[in-house]
């Protein structure tokens, strides 16, 4: 199972299944969107890197995204299940995709923190909301790069950017018939609303 942007929030819920649908319901309706969002329109004049502060929202993900749900997906990801969360790094101008599971999978008591950046990070609209900052290790170095939202670069992907489905097909005893199953959070026809002249109002329209 993949996850973007606003689907990255809902990909960990679905990938375990009916057990976690009163979670998934009571993240997306517990709250109203004002509540999770703090507007801060005068920061960028002073600086800042957001109009508005997601704290609220990285608060309800650490409700709900907790140590229970990192051993569940771990679980299934030893099982040979993928869950896979894509974010956009801004120092690259690329899209990165991260294996959940494996990172669900980790002893590092970093491995919670991680997992919730992640998911923040990939509905972190740019501009609208600050980018996460998240350390990484490469070649011995640890770093620090900025992510945000993974639709930014890619709205929607099958599997890894590097893996053609084709080759995986030899490890099957006859060509397997894919099926795929893709939810889009938009709408099907545009509609006409008028729009704010503003900062704001330019940002909110599609």
């Amino acid at each position: 199972m993949t996850g973007v942007s606003a689907g990255a929030l809902i990909a960990p819920f679905a990938f375990l299944g009916p057990a976690y649908d009163k979670d998934l319901e009571g993240m997306w309706t517990g709250k109203a969107s004002a509540d999770l969002i703090t507007p801060q329109p005068l920061a960028v004049l002073l600086g800042g890197n957001a109009l508005a502060d997601t704290e609220p929202l990285a608060q309800l993900i650490a409700h709900y995204v907790n140590r229970r749900l990192l051993q569940a997906i771990a679980r299934e990801y030893m099982g040979g299940r993928l869950l896979l969360v894509a974010t956009t790094n801004l120092d690259a101008q690329r899209p990165v995709i991260w294996n959940m599971g494996e990172i669900a999978l980790s002893p590092s008591r970093e491995a919670l923190t991680l997992f919730r950046q992640v998911l923040l990070a990939s509905v972190s609209i740019p501009v609208a909301f600050p980018p996460v900052r998240i350390q990484v290790e490469a070649g011995g170095k640890v770093r620090d790069e900025l992510h945000v939202d993974g639709g930014t670069t890619r709205q929607v992907f099958i599997a890894p950017l590097q893996i053609s489905l084709r080759s995986l097909e030899p490890f099957y005893s006859a060509p397997p018939q894919h099926r795929f199953y893709i939810i889009a959070n938009t709408k099907l026809a545009p509609e006409w609303k008028p729009a704010r002249a503003d900062l704001l109002g330019m940002l909110k329209a599609p």
